[in-house]
């Protein structure tokens, strides 16, 4: 019904009151009165109708606006740009409030479908991030709180979440391999040290089952410490057996054990278990009671190695005689502890003069090579050249080749000499003097009078323990004098 048919049927029904009116004889106050309350009830039902329809509006526009905010706000949480809005915005703004509600209702529900789906996506990464939280432990798994309905459901976020699940998994993957490698090295160190105890994290992890391995930092703090602690006792462990294998062969060659002995032994002690340091220990034990029994031999073994030290070191008189020990013929444990201790400060004195030894040795090597020369040229048949015909041009070519090296080699071991007395704050003694080219590779004047005399001793306890070179040089005096 339009207005115009409203107010038609209205004067109609108007009229149709005023014959009613007139039939009744009703006075004409009477009747303005009722008429006035009728139109005041007209009117009241009329400004209740557009007070209801104002409020209607009101609705819808509030409602319209919260979709939009929504709308808005879940393409903000889905990452979604600003350019579909805008677009929505033209649209919307030609259209009447009735149009542009039941548009937003329809966008809001397509939108609000996006997010949620969205969201039931970050909750099941989220809870599959969570398993690996016992496995890995919350200081290396963090999730965060649980996506509820207002989240951020971005495709940052959710690749965030996909890459902190393939870190968790790459670093599942390179614990159980830690932890297999751990176990394995603990494992074959155990076997290595004999070792039989267990505790209980042995029992449980170390000799668990491989697919059940446990993971968590505390496990991995706990393998490592205990990797590390028999790592330390494998390294003490092989020291100490180096130590004692050094001293029972040092032994073993002094005292002339057999070689099948020495292997025999050896291939029943090659682990590093408490038995095997046992073993060496009670060796070492015997082989020293066997040493004080021979400690006389041991003695002139040793003089024997002190006496090539001494030629390798070119040692003077003076220098022989400050080890009195030598001379004396006490064949007693200290006199032994003396030799020893000697022969080991030769050893590292050799060592320290390794480069000044070696220049030095050059050096009386051109010496002598320019005194051979030199008796050559005073041969008798040194011009009789039909057995040598080259002869006199090489002789010549040697003396050019000595007179080129030698000085060279002079410099050579000034500087070396000169940087020893800088270092060591004393001069470097060639036969006892304090350069290298007073000897000319002389060796015989580095013996002293009485270990000559000794090494012309003919009694067999100690030819038999005299160096090859001290016999030939007995042997080659011997037929001089005769």
């Amino acid at each position: 019904m339009s207005l115009n048919d409203f107010l038609a049927e209205l004067a109609v029904k108007y009229e149709g009151l005023e014959t009613l009116y007139l039939d009744i004889g009703t006075p004409e106050q009477q009747k303005e009165e009722e008429s006035q309350a009728l139109f005041e009830k007209l009117l009241v039902v009329l400004n209740d109708h557009i007070q209801q329809v104002a409020q209607t509006k009101d609705a819808f526009t509030q409602e319209t606006d919260r979709m939009w905010d929504n709308m808005q706000r879940m393409n903000r949480l889905m990452g979604q740009s600003d350019e579909a809005p805008t677009k929505l915005i033209d649209t919307l703004a030609n259209m009447t409030l009735w149009d542009r509600r039941a548009t937003l209702q329809e966008e809001y529900s397509y939108i609000y479908d996006q997010y949620t789906q969205k969201l039931d996506v970050i909750k099941r990464l989220h809870k599959e991030l969570e398993t690996y939280i016992p496995i890995l432990g919350p200081a290396f798994v963090n999730p965060g709180p649980f996506p509820e309905e207002g989240a951020e459901v971005s495709f940052e976020v959710m690749q965030t979440f996909s890459d902190n699940i393939a870190e968790c998994e790459k670093e599942q993957k390179t614990r159980i391999k830690k932890v297999e490698t751990d176990i394995t090295i603990i494992k074959d160190i155990w076997n290595e040290l004999g070792t039989t105890e267990r505790d209980t994290f042995d029992q449980e992890v170390i000799e668990g089952s491989g697919s059940e391995y446990p993971i968590s930092d505390d496990v991995l703090r706990r393998l490592e410490r205990k990797k590390t602690e028999l790592q330390v006792e494998r390294s003490r462990r092989e020291i100490v057996l180096q130590e004692l294998q050094a001293e029972v062969t040092r032994l073993w060659d002094k005292l002339r054990i057999d070689v099948d002995e020495r292997e025999e032994f050896l291939a029943g002690h090659r682990t590093l278990c408490v038995e095997t340091i046992r073993a060496f220990k009670e060796e070492l034990t015997r082989l020293e009671e066997l040493r004080v029994q021979k400690v006389q031999d041991f003695i002139l073994l040793e003089r024997e190695e002190i006496i090539e030290l001494w030629m390798q070191l070119r040692y003077g008189h003076e220098q022989q005689e400050s080890f009195t020990p030598f001379y004396d013929d006490s064949f007693t444990e200290e006199n032994l502890t003396a030799h020893e201790n000697e022969v080991a400060r030769l050893k590292q004195e050799r060592e320290e003069a390794a480069h000044v030894l070696e220049i030095v040795a050059r050096y009386e090597a051109r010496l002598h090579a320019i005194e051979e020369l030199e008796k050559a040229t005073r041969s008798a048949d040194r011009f009789n050249t039909r057995g040598d015909p080259g002869r006199l041009l090489r002789e010549e070519k040697e003396r050019k080749q000595n007179a080129r090296e030698l000085p060279k080699l002079e410099a050579e071991l000034t500087e070396a000499l000169n940087r020893w007395q800088e270092e060591k704050g004393h001069h470097f003694l060639v036969y006892g003097e304090e350069s290298g080219t007073g000897r000319k590779g002389d060796t015989k004047h580095c013996m002293d009078p009485r270990i000559q005399k000794r090494l012309d001793f003919s009694l067999p306890t100690l030819d038999a323990y005299l160096p090859t070179w001290c016999l030939q040089g007995k042997a080659r005096e011997g037929d001089r004098r005769h």
